[in-house]
């Protein structure tokens, strides 16, 4: 009786194994894609409806404005990629350009995509070849000059606010702050480069957590 019982389990476990050929082992595979493309078209559904809703309202632009516009934003993403670039420490276009805007556009779809868009972007420098330290460093310090960037930006406004330009006060108030945090930064960011405590200090923090 034993002997059966095992012969009966043998013959079980074989049929088990039979039904995990490529047939099956292919079929799991379409379902895992099928499951992951219904999640991202899920995800980023709101948003395409939002692009395709807006898109009427591109017919009541003049076409030479919308000409600069183009211009403009063709400029700006070449001078973003040429900055990364410098901060990669590379000379290549296409794994920096590719790997950009596959992070960008993870990030625009999905609600909460910052962290998605990064870890994408990170992956795709390191799969193209750069050293995951050139990689980590590259983009921390990309994104502290595009933090500084974007504080320095009132700074722009000032001339006019001291001329006496007739501006909301609200818009005052927030160039005021824009600048009083853009100092605060420059301040913060010379410390960092003449000396190393307040970095060790933090990898020490982060450590014990």
């Amino acid at each position: 009786m034993p002997g059966e019982l095992r012969q009966g389990d043998a013959l079980q476990a074989a049929v088990q194994h039979a039904g995990d050929g490529p047939d099956a082992v292919h079929r799991r595979g379409g379902d895992l894609i099928d499951q992951h493309a219904g999640a991202a078209l899920y995800l980023a559904l709101p948003k395409l409806i939002a692009v395709f809703g807006a898109w009427p309202r591109l017919s009541t632009l003049n076409p030479a404005w919308f000409t600069v516009c183009l211009a403009a934003e063709l400029v700006s993403f070449t001078c973003n990629f040429a900055l990364q670039r410098l901060a990669l420490r590379t000379r290549a276009w296409f794994p920096v350009v590719t790997a950009g805007l596959a992070g960008n556009a993870v990030t625009d779809s999905l609600p909460g995509g910052d962290a998605a868009g990064a870890a994408v972007q990170f992956r795709m420098l390191t799969t193209a070849g750069f050293d995951t330290d050139t990689a980590v460093g590259g983009l921390t310090a990309f994104s502290l000059l595009e933090v500084g960037g974007l504080l320095a930006l009132p700074l722009f406004a000032l001339p006019a606010i001291v001329a006496g330009v007739p501006v909301s006060r609200g818009l005052v108030h927030t160039a005021l702050l824009g600048i009083a945090a853009f100092v605060l930064y420059a301040i913060f960011g010379v410390i960092v480069l003449r000396s190393d405590w307040p970095l060790a200090t933090l990898g020490r923090v982060a450590q014990s957590l």
